[in-house]
């Protein structure tokens, strides 16, 4: 049985539909909740999953539990073991391994064209989502990929969206994670005047609305959930 370990960072941030697609298949998923249950300072699993978060990936003080994931991202990847990153777990990703976030002058808000790169096409993971669309909700992005990482996709607006750290490595800003209820839940779970993001209230309405409708999204996901199984399942002699 694959088994998988995921660090989730918060509960609006869980592991939706890869985790329901995941168990579905048979795999043994172990999920951590960060916040009150310790990061271990190891992977016993088949792979590591990271998920994403309103906390920068360097707020410490904020999330004290971001530090220990980080090193944990490191040592998983020097022993070799597959790895995930999504939204905040990409960017974790990126500053372990040597790169660099930033803040971006844009909010990226719902259903979005994924503009794979020529390696992204080839990628066996991230080529699932050739001529479709990802779900987007990121302030921050990375702009600065560490050494030997190869960019896999862009978003429309050029921003890194997919890469590739290392063998069986993969960091994506985009949620392929993401159901409706969950994006309702970042979006209209919000009052108006709760809603403090650098877009109109009436955008991030839109932006759900165009998520439940949506079916290209889900097709896409479902592929993704399948093709990660099938490259991080154990091997027998």
């Amino acid at each position: 049985m694959t088994r998988i370990l995921v660090i989730v960072h918060e509960s609006s941030c869980n592991l939706g539909r890869l985790g329901q697609l995941w168990r579905d298949a048979d795999a043994d998923v172990v999920e951590v909740n960060a916040w009150d249950h310790p990061v271990p300072p190891t992977v016993d699993a088949d792979a590591l999953v990271v998920l994403g978060g309103s906390m920068g990936c360097l707020d410490d003080v904020q999330a004290p539990w971001l530090a220990p994931t980080r090193e944990l991202i490191v040592r998983t990847v020097h022993a070799g073991i597959p790895f995930l990153g999504v939204c905040l777990g990409h960017q974790l990703a990126t500053v372990a391994l040597g790169g660099r976030v930033c803040t971006s002058d844009h909010l990226c808000l719902g259903p979005a064209e994924m503009h794979l790169t020529p390696d992204g096409e080839k990628d066996p993971l991230l080529s699932v989502y050739s001529g479709h669309r990802g779900i987007h909700f990121n302030n921050d992005v990375a702009v600065v990929l560490p050494e030997d990482a190869v960019l896999l996709a862009r978003d429309p607006s050029g921003q890194i969206e997919a890469v590739r750290f290392a063998e069986r490595v993969w960091g994506v800003q985009f949620h392929p994670e993401c159901t409706p209820e969950i994006f309702d839940g970042w979006t209209i779970g919000h009052t108006e005047k709760e809603w403090k993001q650098r877009l109109p209230w009436s955008e991030a309405i839109a932006a759900a609305e165009a998520v439940r409708r949506d079916e290209d999204v889900v097709t896409a996901e479902k592929a993704f959930a399948a093709r990660f199984l099938e490259l991080i399942a154990p091997t027998t002699a």
